[in-house]
């Protein structure tokens, strides 16, 4: 597993992190459920699919290194 699959699982599995983006997607689908501008909602929306991306990226991360050392035992290549 690289160093970087490794962080992204670290702040994947931090308490902090994940209540942190719940309260923040809830915040946004609160407010955009609330919300009168079609533009503000637009607004939110995107912010709440950046949020996703942000976490996906990090969960990318994780199964990118699980599929590399996969291939790579297939492979031979782990020493």
């Amino acid at each position: 597993m690289s160093i970087l699959s490794q962080h992204a699982e670290e702040i994947l599995e931090d308490e902090a992190f994940k209540e942190a983006v719940a309260l923040y997607s809830k915040t946004l689908t609160m407010e955009w459920a609330s919300s009168e501008k079609p533009a503000r909602r637009e607004e939110l929306w995107m912010q709440q699919k950046a949020l996703t991306a942000v976490v996906n990226n990090l969960m990318g991360f994780i199964d990118n290194a699980k599929y590399e050392m996969r291939t790579n035992a297939k492979e031979g290549w782990i020493k």
